[in-house]
């Protein structure tokens, strides 16, 4: 049933009618898939021997979970195909390092204050520019220059002129020389090594072929695939453990792997097209979404509060499976907040400057 049969249509906000609701729960489930990663990172898991059913089931998890920045890339492939080289582009790089910068700030305030850790003023300006005051802010760094890139990155992909065949080589190509050679390099090189690194563009060249000619396979499909991968995964992690018994990360299950760009593309067809007609719903959906970049640098603080606690309590780890399902929501929910305050502070600029112009008018 629609919104205006159920008389809630003054409800939604003019601006936020238009968005795609499975775009925002694509980038929603993103960025807690970003949450969900940092539990394995800090709850001991990769210094943990792989046995046991509750070590795959986590290992399971931790393969599903590294699609969250491939689910980033493809959506701003699907969503900024058609963008151009002008100052209308790269005017809105500052709402992106808005939000950094606001980051940077709570998390040195919280290194200074809870951690004693001592900077001066020049420590503050060089860990911003070296992205190492919020610690989580890497994606940040790799995001930039991607940024720059984009309108370029449109252009080598082509507009509806250029043929079918003639993109989807472009997208084998790319997962030739980027997620290829991880696999068939793993014991011994038979593929150059030096191009994997260029994964992102490989995601924002799917985003834009998702974008033109929509893919639609049945959600069943997609979620059976999705598992599929994802514990065939697990049980290969299982089998190439280091010497210690460990997860191997010389086999490839970074977020450039084969694996990972095949579950990454599932997760994506399988929300991308859902839609929602509870406008609360739809719109905590659209806020999470909006604030997804500041959820993921901030969740950093809420990590060290947490976890340093959990891992006290908790030391054993295969018996920490069962608190993913309290630790990180409980995460994600005293992220939300300073994330949404942050998000809307940056946006401040923009809002007033909006109104001027029509003021002007």
């Amino acid at each position: 049933m629609s919104e205006q049969k159920n008389g809630t249509k003054g409800r939604v906000k003019s601006k936020d009618a238009g968005r795609s609701a499975g775009l925002d729960i694509v980038r929603s489930a993103a960025v807690f898939f970003v949450v969900s990663v940092h539990f394995f990172y800090n709850n001991g898991y990769y210094s943990q021997e792989l046995e046991g059913v509750n070590m795959f089931l986590m290992t399971a998890m931790r393969w599903l979970f590294y699609s969250c920045v491939p689910l980033f890339l493809i959506l701003s492939g699907f969503l900024m195909n058609r963008k151009k080289p002008d100052k209308a582009y790269y005017m809105k790089i500052f709402r992106i390092l808005g939000e950094y910068l606001m980051a940077c700030i709570l998390c040195n305030l919280f290194k200074t204050v809870c951690q004693d850790k001592e900077l001066d003023f020049a420590g503050w300006i060089y860990s911003i520019l070296d992205f190492s005051a919020a610690p989580y802010s890497w994606y940040v760094s790799m995001y930039t220059g991607l940024f720059l890139l984009i309108p370029f990155l449109n252009k080598a992909y082509g507009g509806p002129e250029v043929p079918k065949k003639h993109k989807q080589i472009l997208l084998l190509s790319m997962l030739f020389i980027t997620a290829l050679p991880g696999i068939i390099n793993y014991e011994h090189s038979y593929l150059p090594a030096w191009w994997p690194r260029l994964y992102p563009f490989t995601y924002y060249f799917i985003g834009c072929y998702l974008a033109e000619f929509r893919l639609k396979p049945a959600k069943w499909k997609c979620a059976l695939g999705i598992a599929a991968l994802s514990f065939g995964q697990a049980a290969v992690s299982f089998m190439t453990v280091t010497d210690k018994n460990k997860f191997n990360w010389n086999f490839p299950s970074g977020y450039g792997a084969l694996p990972t760009v095949g579950i990454a593309v599932l997760v994506f067809l399988m929300l991308y097209r859902i839609e929602i007609h509870n406008w609360l719903v739809k719109k905590i959906f659209f806020v999470v979404s909006a604030c997804s970049l500041s959820i993921y640098l901030l969740s950093w603080i809420a990590d060290q509060i947490i976890y340093k606690q959990f891992n006290q309590k908790v030391a054993f780890i295969p018996d920490k499976l069962g608190w993913y399902f309290v630790i990180v929501p409980l995460v994600f929910a005293s992220t939300l907040i300073p994330a949404y305050l942050c998000h809307k502070l940056v946006n401040i600029p923009g809002i007033a400057l909006k109104q001027s112009h029509k003021q002007q008018r």
